[in-house]
């Protein structure tokens, strides 16, 4: 298990019943984490723009810092008073690129933060998810049906399991203890090389060998995940394991609707040394496509281009 102590939650809201803050308050409850608050201006916020025909613009950045400095300590103040340990910082920027520098600089464990998207993610988030180094849990406000269920994605390719598969696990371990009434499910989907099967060098379509070629796949990738779960989860109920067939993303996303799922947990890099980008398209194709909460998770090393 993987304990989450120090967490960044970037909320432009003036309530603590954010969704965002909200699960990080949840977070913070089960580990004893410390909570920062972050907000970013990029300019004056939406509505406080008539301070500009009254003051001078330093003055008027002046006072709506005031004010939003003001919004985020009692948000602060209400988080204390449920026994969690917060500090809370405004700055100007781009939010991006000031999000990813807190947490790697703050050396935060997760970044939280919402997205109001009905399907996939805005190109804010999406740009937070390629370039944060540390795990980012994106908070859609869905509606939930009990138990809340958790799909971790993994993509096991051979023994002994990828670092970045068992991490996957860990964190999704972790955060399904923060949820009430939760269960934690894993997925891998397998994509056979069906033309690299299906013919032979002679040219001949030879049916039986490739239903022995497909089964002997199906049953490499099964004692792969097999694996990967003993070595992590050596009490995780079998019949939350789920090994399908089919293009990843789409599968991954197919198994999140048919079970319901609230959370995927998935990894959007599959090496440190490829900075700034998703490998492969399963973690693009989720993130554009999903419905519901996506906690993202990078490989130790990671080095952001933003940092």
């Amino acid at each position: 298990m993987e304990a989450i102590e120090r967490i960044l939650a970037y909320s432009r809201s003036g309530s603590a019943d954010d969704p965002a803050i909200a699960r990080a308050l949840a977070v913070s409850k089960r580990w004893g984490g410390r909570i920062k608050l972050l907000d970013v201006f990029t300019d004056l916020p939406p509505g406080q723009e008539s301070l500009l025909a009254s003051l001078e613009i330093d003055d008027a950045r002046e006072e709506a810092e005031r004010e939003r400095r003001g919004e985020l300590e009692r948000i602060a103040a209400h988080l204390r008073e449920l026994g969690t340990r917060v500090e809370a910082e405004l700055c100007w920027g781009r939010p991006v690129i000031e999000i990813v520098r807190e947490a790697a600089r703050g050396r935060h464990q997760l970044v939280v933060l919402e997205d109001d998207r009905g399907t996939g993610m805005h190109g804010s988030t999406r740009a937070i998810l390629r370039e944060c180094p540390v795990p980012v849990w994106v908070v859609k406000h869905v509606p939930h049906v009990p138990p809340v269920r958790v799909l971790a994605a993994v993509a096991p390719d051979g023994t002994p399991p990828s670092p970045l598969d068992r991490r996957i696990l860990r964190i999704a371990a972790a955060a399904t203890e923060t949820m009430e009434n939760a269960e934690m499910h894993v997925v891998h989907a397998w994509q056979p090389l069906h033309e690299a099967i299906e013919w032979l060098p002679d040219g001949m379509r030879l049916r039986t060998q490739k239903s022995r070629a497909l089964q002997e796949s199906r049953e490499r990738h099964a004692r792969w995940l097999a694996d990967l779960i003993a070595h992590e989860l050596p009490r995780h109920p079998g019949e939350r394991t789920h090994l399908v067939e089919g293009v990843p993303g789409e599968a991954v996303l197919d198994t999140a609707e048919e079970l319901g799922a609230d959370l995927i947990v998935i990894g959007t890099a599959r090496s440190p040394e490829h900075p700034g980008m998703f490998v492969g398209s399963t973690a693009e194709s989720v993130i554009e496509r999903t419905p519901v909460s996506l906690l993202a998770i990078k490989p130790e090393g990671f080095v952001s281009p933003v940092v």
